[in-house]
């Protein structure tokens, strides 16, 4: 397998793992977890696994795989704090005036705001097929998420297009800073970031999160492990392998496993609308993943 395939399966893998976390969500709320609680304790758990995997590698292999350069620790600990914890909050927020078909179509514009960016910023070319797939994926989208938009506030419209630029902003400076880091060190900082951020802003007593862990800690490990360190690991890995705009239109699986799951384990029913989104969702992957390309522009090439 070359790496740009390598690449295309592990963003189509990241996307999938993603797409749980509306599913996680969904049971963390039946049992009463807040969503700021929810995000807190998805980073922190997360790296806590991680810290001790690679704890165990250290007594084996006597090698810490955590070790970055200090330059590289700054710039993943401001991913976590500028990029995840900024771009899921104003997500959140953003429920509480426009409805969640609405924000999560906002959300997913990032593809769009990442592909002009990275042309016009990072020299990356924009191939014909690149723009068919990213308009196939968007059209897909529209009818994926329904037409039930409702909004009460501007305030919610500019909170999730602020959701959508932040992430794009954080792809684009992964993309270029952390190229040559490995990925999950660079997980591991980013989950640290973020974690202890969202934590001071939703915890205000240490007890609430210790009831809630010992309360849900399946849910919460699982959600940990599979839609937020394997799902970022991967993601991250990806951005090493293929351009900015073709992680970001093929991480579009995310939202077509989220209604995939949605029918399959919450029971809802689907519109042929959305079936057809499905498969414009499906054929601007395709058309992105058949393109044959070099793993980097000449411009990127190290």
């Amino acid at each position: 397998m070359n790496l740009r395939a390598l690449g295309i399966l592990e963003v189509i893998v990241s996307g999938v793992c993603f797409g749980f976390l509306g599913y996680f969500g969904r049971l963390a709320y039946g049992q009463g977890i807040a969503p700021g609680e929810l995000l807190s304790l998805r980073f922190l758990i997360s790296a806590t696994v991680l810290l001790v995997v690679f704890g165990f590698k250290f007594l084996l292999t006597r090698e810490w795989g955590l070790r970055l350069s200090w330059r590289e620790i700054l710039d993943c600990l401001g991913l976590g704090i500028f990029g995840y914890a900024v771009f899921s909050s104003c997500f959140f927020f953003a429920l509480q005036f426009i409805s969640a078909s609405l924000t999560v179509l906002l959300l997913y514009l990032y593809p769009c705001f990442v592909a002009l960016a990275a042309h016009t910023f990072l020299g990356e070319r924009l191939a014909l097929r690149d723009v068919y797939a990213l308009v196939l994926s968007t059209l897909g989208l529209v009818f994926v998420v329904g037409s039930e938009f409702q909004v009460t506030s501007g305030v919610g419209i500019a909170l999730g297009l602020g959701s959508a630029v932040v992430y794009a902003a954080y792809i684009l400076y992964s993309r270029k800073a952390l190229q040559k880091t490995s990925a999950w060190a660079s997980v591991f900082y980013i989950q640290i970031g973020a974690g202890v951020v969202l934590a001071l802003l939703n915890f205000h007593t240490p007890l609430r999160p210790v009831e809630i862990v010992s309360q849900s800690w399946p849910l919460l490990l699982l959600m940990a492990i599979v839609a937020t360190l394997i799902a970022m690991a991967l993601f991250l890995s990806a951005l090493a392998k293929l351009t900015s705009t073709e992680v970001s239109i093929l991480s579009n699986t995310e939202p077509l496993t989220g209604l995939v799951v949605a029918a399959l384990l919450m029971g809802e029913r689907l519109s042929p609308l959305q079936y057809l989104g499905g498969l414009l969702v499906l054929a601007g992957l395709c058309l992105l993943a058949l393109k044959k390309k070099p793993v980097l522009d000449k411009a990127d090439s190290v």
